[in-house]
């Protein structure tokens, strides 16, 4: 893992991280879905989970690099009166620019972060000092290299000369094939007292010879919001929201945000119709509105939402180039529910983002208990275009559960299909199918290996029955068997 800033060497906070794989929250512990190195900011998965180029994962988490003293400030105010409900919140987050207990940084540093305003891509310096020769370190001789046709090129060579003059040089990881030094695999650096840089060129490498400056951060985030009840139903409400974000405290700039949110919703109120006695309403209607440097200060959204709608992540992080647009969501919704096993609910959303996504989506939801049989399903639709690309995307699950005293059988089905469309000018490729198939047990009275004829033939081939062992005995408690078939269509031409 990562900082929002590409740093390597953070220390995550304990407790702080929520990985996410494939949309679904992980468990923490050995015997679990993951481990994790808080010293290393490394997730390790059990055996359990395969891992593949197509797996999605997330990781939410709080760290700390040691650079900057960071501070917090925080309040919050709830006022009720009468039937008016009024929230003010004030959240602060700043490093003091001038307390860097393990960051040196002397005035010629200090004038190149003043200078660089919040492009922090530029915060840096060469990474070369020139010192006396120590056989315990591992030092460069400064060499130049010319090539026919081209401008010299001071490069750094490993050195174990102590008559010539020598560097200790600091080497920044960045992107491949943006760097003009790998990590030597020579066996004539096998006895380095330390890891050796070896020059391939520029633009062939991952490293380069240079020193990134960490930049002190500041974020601040108000909101205000109102709620009026019309009735011991109904409710309007309303909500407001600023925010700052900089980069950079060394330089004034900074950039501010603005939102709001304004809705109506009724919650729990009786259906007066003779078949639906039981059944109470709820529904919302609401619009909100971004404005292009909003800076929240943590997703605030649900994991999946920009995968939902065919987008790369839209949350103003701390990076140097954070996508800047407006955003606006309509959202409409209604529902009957009875409890939670008997519910049915349909949601519309409709969402412009200019020059990324303008789009519809339609969530279908439903619950019904017949007997000792529980049905539950789940459909959603998107279509979006952005420009020349058009993204259709179908969703759906079914799930049918069977319980009568200590023995559950469960059987889900999801299928999904997505499509695009993009214009002539672009090389098309067909849409490709891959089938995946998943059995989740943990005591079931039934063995596993009775459900294998629910499964494909032609898919059986590729499921593992390795952690789906069936029980010795059987144990007490309504565990559930659940096979899922899964079927994705998958457009690679955008």
């Amino acid at each position: 893992m990562r900082g929002t800033n590409g740093e390597q060497f953070i220390v995550v906070l304990a407790n702080s991280e929520r990985v996410y794989l494939d949309g679904r929250l992980m468990t923490r512990g050995f015997d679990f879905d993951y481990i994790i190195d808080y010293n290393q900011a490394e997730v390790t998965f059990s055996p359990q989970h395969l891992i593949t180029r197509n797996s999605r994962i997330r990781v939410d988490f709080e760290y700390s690099d040691f650079n900057y003293a960071r501070s917090l400030f925080d309040l919050s105010h709830y006022q009720e009166l009468g039937k008016l409900s009024l929230h003010l919140n004030y959240y602060r987050e700043s490093d003091n620019p001038d307390n860097s207990p393990n960051l040196i940084l002397n005035e010629t540093d200090r004038e190149l972060l003043r200078n660089i305003g919040d492009n922090v891509s530029l915060a840096t310096t060469p990474g070369a000092d020139s010192v006396a020769y120590d056989r315990r370190q591992v030092q460069y001789r400064r060499e130049v290299l010319t090539l026919p046709g081209e401008e010299p090129i001071p490069i750094f060579v490993y050195s174990t000369d102590s008559t010539r003059g020598v560097y200790n040089v600091r080497f920044t990881s960045v992107t491949q094939n943006e760097g003009d030094y790998i990590l030597s695999t020579s066996a004539e650096n096998i006895n380095a007292n330390g890891r050796v840089f070896q020059y391939v060129g520029a633009g062939r490498g991952n490293y380069r010879a240079e020193r990134r400056l960490p930049t002190p951060l500041q974020k601040q985030l108000v909101t205000a919001g109102a709620s009026y009840r019309l009735d011991s139903t109904s409710t309007v409400f309303m909500d407001l929201a600023s925010s700052e974000l900089d980069l950079n405290r060394f330089s004034p700039q900074s950039d501010q945000g603005r939102a709001f949110r304004v809705g109506y919703a009724v919650l729990d109120k009786p259906v007066n119709l003779p078949f639906m006695k039981q059944y109470k309403l709820r529904s919302t209607l609401d619009y909100e509105y971004s404005s292009r440097q909003l800076a929240p200060i943590d997703r605030y959204r649900d994991i999946e939402f920009d995968r939902n709608w065919s987008t790369a992540s839209t949350v103003q992080g701390n990076a140097a180039f954070r996508p800047a647009r407006e955003d606006n969501i309509f959202n409409f919704s209604a529902g009957l529910v009875k409890n939670e096993k008997n519910a049915f609910s349909y949601r519309l959303s409709r969402r412009y983002r200019a020059g990324e996504v303008s789009g519809v989506q339609h969530w279908v939801d439903a619950a019904q208990q017949i007997g000792d049989v529980e049905l539950r399903g789940g459909l959603f639709v998107l279509n979006s275009q952005a420009g020349a690309r058009q993204s259709n995307w179908a969703r759906g699950e079914a799930t049918a559960r069977f319980v009568r005293g200590q023995l559950c059988r469960a059987t889900r089905i999801v299928s999904t299909k997505t499509g695009c469309r993009c214009p002539m000018a672009l090389r098309s490729r067909r849409p490709t199918t891959s089938t995946n198939i998943l059995c989740l047990c943990k005591a079931a009275i039934v063995p596993p290996r009775a459900f294998a004829s629910t499964i494909p033939t032609a898919a059986t081939k590729r499921h593992s029955m390795t952690n789906c062992a069936p029980a010795a005995e059987p144990k007490r408690g309504k565990e559930c068997l659940r096979v899922a078939w899964a079927k994705t269509r998958i457009c690679r031409c955008c």
